[in-house]
């Protein structure tokens, strides 16, 4: 669960991040993977971590996006 629903309120600046369209689909075709018993979890976890690592430059989003992966793939598949 996402502990702090304010992380994009810093004191040093306020900033917003979406993800790109290109982002979503690769991490949806990570899960259908991992879904379809593709890939384990550890390799799900770190294709997913990979694929924000190439999205994301903001470090402190990066790292929030990374601690709530679980939240993130739900919204994503939300819709």
């Amino acid at each position: 669960m996402i502990s702090n629903p304010d992380w994009h309120r810093t004191k040093v600046k306020p900033y917003l991040h979406q993800l790109s369209l290109d982002c979503i689909v690769k991490l949806v075709v990570c899960m259908e993977k991992f879904k379809k018993d593709e890939i384990n979890a550890d390799t799900s976890f770190e294709i997913a971590t990979h694929i924000l690592t190439d999205e994301i430059d903001d470090p402190v989003f990066l790292d929030f996006a990374i601690e709530n992966l679980t939240e993130l793939i739900f919204a994503i598949k939300s819709g």
